[in-house]
């Protein structure tokens, strides 16, 4: 299930049912020799059983399991908040980005407001993008953490962070 552009708190009924088949039997009900119809405890004459042909009759019994499902979907939204986002970088420009959207166009400070999970468990994606031909990233602080670069990073870094009401961020170049 894929749910997308939730804004607000959801509840889905998720009644279904579910059948398996469990096993089969068959039983043995009698046989017919010609026009003579013989059931289970009757006395089979030989005469009857070389007529040549013969109809078997008997009974199949399906047994299933079924299964019922009734179950409750609860969707809890975690809005966005507001997230002051600062970043400085010691060359010509850079590009940050909040959960994919840019926070401010190009330049080598950037500040203002963008959209991202202050609290809770989901972490916010935070990407710096150096202007064009302006080399490889050397280093990154995000509120006074060392972030580990990837090995084989130029001009291109993402990184998930904790929730946070305000990033600051410090770019330098190799």
């Amino acid at each position: 299930m894929t749910l997308i552009n939730t804004d607000d708190n959801k509840s889905y009924n998720l009644d279904f049912s579910y059948s398996k088949l469990d096993r089969s039997t068959l039983t043995y009900n009698g046989i017919k020799y010609g026009d003579d119809t013989i059931f289970i405890g009757d006395d089979i004459h030989e005469d009857l059983q070389q007529s040549g042909s013969a109809t078997i009759y008997d009974t199949r019994d399906d047994y299933y399991i079924r299964y019922n499902f009734k179950c409750k979907l609860n969707l809890i939204v975690n809005p966005l908040q507001d997230i002051e986002v600062g970043g400085t970088y010691n060359e010509f420009g850079m590009e940050i980005y909040l959960n994919n959207v840019r926070v401010e166009t190009e330049s080598a400070n950037v500040t203002r407001t963008a959209k991202g999970y202050t609290t809770g468990s989901i972490k916010n994606k935070i990407t710096i993008q150096l202007s064009f031909g302006d080399g490889n990233i050397g280093s990154v602080t995000i509120n006074g953490t060392n972030m580990t670069l990837p090995d084989g990073t130029q001009d291109r870094a993402e990184f998930e962070v904790e929730p946070a009401s305000k990033y600051t961020i410090v770019v330098t170049k190799s």
